[in-house]
């Protein structure tokens, strides 16, 4: 996104010099909206992420907590079986605060493999980020 916003102005920036006398505004505009650009960017990956999620499986009950904004797919022995929404949304004092879910959930089936994925993103949670006790 930021290398197409650049060439946009890098492909006219020579006939902003020669004909335009707002260059050097449009020059300094162009670097605010850059760095706004970016800054956005850097937000939304922020959001995406998912910082920590905890599984605990207990024959059959899965209990699920996660740190994140986004929504986390529950994948067991290979089949999507839930989506969790990690955080609670409440409004108090014209404020909105959230606080983690402790997701219980019953699965009658025997557990072979459970995965867990960021459900926009579809990035499968890596080890380092996930705690899973038997």
């Amino acid at each position: 996104m930021l290398t197409k916003f650049d060439s946009l102005f890098e492909s006219f920036k020579n006939t902003y010099y020669n004909y335009d006398y707002r260059y050097f505004k449009l020059k300094k505009e162009h670097f605010q909206f850059r760095e706004n650009i970016k800054h956005n960017i850097n937000l939304i990956k922020e959001y995406l992420k998912i910082t920590e999620l905890a599984a605990y499986i207990d024959s059959d009950t899965l209990r699920i907590t996660a740190d994140s904004y986004v929504n986390v797919d529950v994948i067991v022995n290979s089949k999507l079986f839930t989506v969790i929404k990690p955080r609670k949304y409440s409004i108090s004092d014209d404020q909105i605060t959230t606080c983690l879910v402790n997701h219980k959930l019953y699965y009658p089936n025997k557990i072979h493999e459970i995965t867990f994925r960021n459900s926009i993103t579809k990035d499968t949670i890596s080890n380092k980020r996930l705690s899973v006790i038997y």
